[in-house]
């Protein structure tokens, strides 16, 4: 029997392969709109969605549809599938970058040891795991028969690893800038809250205060953005009714968090 040649800029031809196969069953039929959902959550809107795609690809699905074309005489070009384990690698130096620039800026009382140690705990596997978690990214990723029946999509270094991918996916579409700022906007809980050992800001400012004007900052949140899953809050620290600064973040803590920072700063300016 001949091969069916499939063009690889034919995305449509491509799709109506995947519901064929136990691996993609009902994914672009049923789950398309997880796309659009994985992106909102992202805060991220892909331009060239394929690479989101291949980031959401696990090597077992690939084989496993590689395996289908072959048996069903379907030519497929080579290196058109892909797994996700080179956008991997390519988005855990883009996380390592900018852990370390957001590690560099929390405050210059950090010294190089303290820096290290968080950065090792922010892009843990664990730490990263969570990320995923709150993006319910194991729903997305695409696996084969034998890893769903393992619940792969549940295991801590999949999810990690996927993580990366999707980072990786983000710089290529989007640039390092845009892959940093997104990158920035998922961990900074876990970067400037994930370890203790450093610098509690709000405390330090606020003993700060009462010592220099025996008054104790107040919080305020100034405005909620985004659906209920994945906000992003803006909170202004405030003394004597007057606002000093603002700070963001995912949970009205780390935007409280970050507005001390802030306030500190202007105090040593």
């Amino acid at each position: 029997m001949d091969q069916v040649p499939i063009n690889p800029q034919d995305t449509a031809a491509l799709v109506q392969l995947f519901p064929a196969l136990n691996a993609f069953e009902g994914y672009f039929s049923e789950k398309q709109k997880l796309l659009a959902d994985l992106e909102d959550k992202l805060h991220y809107k892909f331009g060239n969605r394929s690479l989101l795609i291949e980031a959401l690809s696990h090597r077992s699905a690939v084989s496993e549809f590689e395996a289908y074309c072959k048996k069903s005489h379907i030519k497929v070009p080579t290196g058109l599938l892909r797994w996700n384990e080179r956008l991997e690698f390519l988005g855990d130096s883009v996380l390592g970058l900018t852990v370390t620039t957001m590690l560099w800026k929390l405050s210059d009382q950090i010294d190089e040891g303290q820096m290290s140690r968080m950065k090792a705990a922010s892009v843990s596997e664990a730490a990263l795991a969570k990320v995923a978690k709150t993006l319910n990214l194991g729903s997305h990723i695409f696996l084969g028969r034998g890893e769903r029946q393992a619940q792969g999509a549940d295991r801590e270094s999949l999810l990690a690893d996927c993580l990366e991918a999707v980072f990786g996916a983000i710089y290529l579409d989007g640039g390092i800038e845009t892959a940093m700022k997104i990158v920035s906007l998922h961990l900074q809980d876990i970067v400037t809250l994930g370890d203790r050992s450093h610098t509690d800001y709000k405390t330090a400012y606020q003993e700060l205060i009462q010592q220099r004007l025996q008054i104790t900052p107040t919080y305020l949140i100034l405005s909620e953005v985004g659906p209920d899953h994945r906000k992003n809050f803006e909170v202004g620290v405030y003394l004597n009714n007057k606002l000093i600064a603002k700070g963001q973040g995912l949970s009205k803590k780390s935007a409280s968090m970050d507005a001390a920072r802030q306030a500190l700063i202007l105090e040593q300016n």
